[in-house]
C-alpha cells in the first residue's frame, strides 16, 4: 500500500503528485493549479504592459496638446492666427500619431531588455532562448511580439496560455519561451543547453558514487 504512492507521477514544478490530473508544460506534465497560476501571471504581465504604455502614450499625447495650445496662443498674441493654428494643429496630430507609434514599437520590444518586460519583471518571469537559454534580445522580442499586432491574435494568444503547452504564436519563430524564474532550475524551464548541462552533471555524480573497481587477485 505505501509503494503505490512513489509510482505516481509528481508535478515537475511543485512535487505534488499528479493524483488530481495533469497538464502539458513545454513538453513536462505540471499539475493544474502550477499550470493556471503560471498562465496568470503571463496574462497579469501582459495587462500591467498594457497599463505602463498607456501611461507613457497619454503623457505624450498631454504634452502634444499642451504645445499645440500654447503655439495656437502664441499665434493669436501675434496676430497671426491662421498660420499659428495650422501648426498648432500638426503638432496635435503628429503628437497624437507618434504617441501611437511610440506605443506601438514598446509592445513589440517590450521583452528585449534581459528577456523581461516591466509586467514580467514584477511578476517573476522572464522569456529566453530555448537553445541557449540566454534571455531575449530586442530582436528576439521583436519576432515573438510582431504577431500581436494582429487585432484577435491577442485573444488566441489568451486561449493558448491557458489551454496549451506554454508556447504560443510567435514563440516557435522566435526560438524563445517565457519561464517562472522561482523554478529556473525545474524541468519545464530549461533550455536546451540547460537540460544537457543537468544529464552531464548528474552523470558525473553517479560516476563519483560508484565505488572504484580494484584489479586485486582474489586472495
Amino acid at each position: 500500500m505505501s509503494a503505490q504512492p512513489n509510482a505516481m507521477p509528481q508535478c515537475c514544478l511543485c512535487g505534488n503528485w499528479l493524483q488530481f490530473g495533469a497538464k502539458p508544460l513545454y513538453g513536462y506534465q505540471v499539475c493544474p493549479k502550477c499550470h493556471t497560476d503560471f498562465a496568470w501571471k503571463r496574462a497579469f504581465a501582459y495587462i500591467l504592459d498594457m497599463v505602463f504604455v498607456n501611461v507613457i502614450v497619454g503623457i505624450l499625447i498631454v504634452i502634444a496638446l499642451v504645445v499645440g495650445v500654447i503655439i495656437v496662443g502664441a499665434g493669436q498674441s501675434t496676430h497671426n492666427d491662421d498660420a499659428a493654428a495650422t501648426a498648432g494643429g500638426m503638432v496635435i496630430v503628429f503628437g497624437y500619431l507618434g504617441s501611437l507609434l511610440v506605443a506601438y514599437i514598446l509592445m513589440m520590444l517590450r521583452d528585449g531588455f534581459n528577456g523581461q518586460s516591466p509586467g514580467k519583471r514584477i511578476l517573476g518571469l522572464q522569456v529566453i532562448n530555448v537553445v541557449t537559454g540566454v534571455p531575449s534580445k530586442i530582436a528576439d522580442s521583436f519576432k515573438r511580439n510582431i504577431i500581436l499586432a494582429v487585432p484577435v491574435i491577442p485573444i488566441v494568444v489568451i486561449v493558448q496560455i491557458f489551454t496549451g503547452n506554454g508556447l504560443r504564436l510567435g514563440d516557435e519563430w522566435a526560438q524563445t519561451k517565457v519561464i517562472w524564474k522561482q523554478y529556473a532550475d525545474r524541468a519545464p524551464f530549461l533550455s536546451l543547453s540547460g537540460i544537457q548541462a543537468q544529464a552531464r552533471a548528474r552523470a558525473t555524480a553517479l560516476k563519483a558514487a560508484q565505488p572504484p573497481v580494484t584489479n586485486q587477485p582474489p586472495a
